[in-house]
């Protein structure tokens, strides 16, 4: 699916959103709603928002960077919502998933995409 591609290409910045992704390929954002929760059984956000997590949780094991400069890699510009947001998402905070965490395990909580 192209939107999903475009999701990949594009997680992190801030500003992507349903309409972006419309205009992409070139359907109006309503029907690109729908189209795209029947064909992944999620929505767009959703969607969105898992790919930005995985992402993070990814960063978080690879490197050493900062939960700050991680959420400006994958797309949020607000640090604190991107840590309230990695909590409710995976159950953990960034610290935690950090020292304890494991993708596999982690993955399974957020889902597949």
């Amino acid at each position: 699916m192209k939107v999903k591609e475009y999701v990949h290409s594009n997680y992190d910045k801030d500003q992507i959103s349903l309409q972006n992704a419309a205009e992409h390929v070139k359907m109006s954002p309503s029907h690109l709603s729908k189209i795209f929760s029947q064909e992944t059984g999620q929505t767009f956000i959703d969607y969105l928002t898992q790919t930005r997590i995985r992402k993070a949780m990814e960063l978080l094991q690879s490197t050493q960077a900062k939960t700050y400069e991680i959420a400006f890699q994958v797309g949020y510009n607000d640090a604190h919502y991107f840590s309230n947001v990695f909590k409710r998402v995976t159950g953990m905070t960034t610290t935690e998933f950090r020292k304890q965490g494991t993708i596999v395990e982690s993955l399974n909580a957020v889902g597949r995409g």
